[in-house]
């Protein structure tokens, strides 16, 4: 695909965004360079094709294949394939990474995460999802978002013990942007790593196709408006500015010096830095975390556990949970027995050096 000029530019925010993108197109720049980062790896994709055919071409072709998921979440990923090759024979990874591509500029999903993803991710029964050949766009949505009907309160103590700062200087933790939707706030233990989306502008623009106060959607409904469902959106923007920075409207504080921080030195959205004004109406009376419960539940277990004083504890608290069990129990069992044959190696010696001092004359 091409650069984006301003007619794409303008036709691509309208689109993705919202009719009032285009009144203020520079305020749009995060989504905008994440679009043109996904543009220029299809772009890379298509000039390897082997064929010399673009699997995508334009990025009015992007709309139209997007425009086709959002009329028919019923759609799986083989029909999807089937409609970008039309009738075209690409090599099988050039058609996955075309169907990527369009996940993640329409949707801000990834949905080729399980290739090489390790364990360690799993947090709560949760795994990052694949899109399978049979399976539905609605279904892939579904599972790589999983939604707890009970839902969890975020009791007030939460803000002061999981706010970015906090995590930050209390437990080292490093707050790494991200902009598909279905990693926020997942915590690799072994990096210390908190992935944030950071993308509120986009955010902002979708819950605002919904009137306030929230009420109950369809996941159906909400692909068919162009948004992800707004119980989710919600979540994310509070999760953003209710807990994780919770005084970014003050000029000064902690919170947002390390938001100004994230925006400039680590990429994340510069409107992350004006909250919404009226982003309080479309909080519900009895608002629950139906997405996002669980992982503010791990993240306040992490800032409830004791402050490690030296890297030597911390080493031994990083290794020593309950996911490295068995490779600390196979690495006792091989020191011991490395151990016993040595052992019975200098026993054999010992015994030769006896026997060899038995045999040889005493000088008297």
């Amino acid at each position: 695909m091409a650069s984006l000029d301003n007619t794409d530019r303008i036709a691509t925010l309208k689109f993705f965004v919202g009719e009032t993108a285009i009144n203020d197109l520079q305020k749009h720049s995060a989504f905008v360079s994440f679009y043109e980062e996904a543009a220029y790896l299809q772009a890379a994709a298509d000039d390897f094709c082997k064929i010399g055919v673009p699997v995508l071409g334009t990025h009015e072709r992007v709309r139209e294949l997007v425009q086709n998921l959002r009329d028919n979440p019923s759609c799986t990923k083989q029909s999807l394939q089937q409609a970008i090759c039309h009738n075209i024979a690409y090599p099988e990874d050039d058609v996955e990474h075309a169907v990527r591509t369009i996940i993640r500029m329409g949707f801000m999903l990834d949905c080729t995460l399980t290739r090489n993803f390790s364990r360690i991710y799993c947090l709560r029964n949760y795994v990052p999802q694949r899109w399978k050949l049979q399976d539905s766009f609605e279904d892939f949505i579904t599972s790589s978002i999983p939604r707890q009907d009970s839902g969890t309160l975020a009791p007030y103590e939460y803000k002061g013990l999981i706010s970015a700062i906090g995590l930050r200087n209390r437990c080292k933790t490093i707050l790494q942007r991200t902009d598909n939707i279905a990693d926020h706030l997942q915590y690799d233990p072994n990096s210390r790593t908190l992935k944030i989306f950071h993308q509120m502008d986009y955010l902002r623009a979708q819950l605002s196709r919904y009137p306030a106060p929230l009420s109950a959607t369809i996941l159906r409904d909400n692909l068919k408006l162009g948004t992800l469902p707004p119980q989710l959106i919600l979540e994310t923007i509070e999760s953003f500015y209710g807990l994780l920075f919770p005084v970014v409207m003050t000029e000064d504080g902690p919170s947002r010096n390390i938001l100004k921080q994230l925006v400039n030195k680590d990429g994340f959205d510069p409107q992350a830095l004006t909250e919404i004004e009226d982003h309080s109406d479309w909080i519900p009376d009895d608002f629950k975390y139906h997405y996002w419960g669980p992982r503010l539940q791990k993240l306040h277990e992490l800032s409830q556990e004791p402050i490690m004083r030296s890297t030597w504890l911390s080493w031994m608290d990083r290794y020593t949970k309950e996911q490295n069990a068995l490779i600390l129990a196979i690495a006792g069992l091989f020191f011991s027995a490395l151990f016993g044959f040595l052992g019975f190696i200098v026993g054999v010696a010992q015994l030769a050096i006896s026997v060899e001092a038995w045999k040889q004359p005493v000088n008297t």
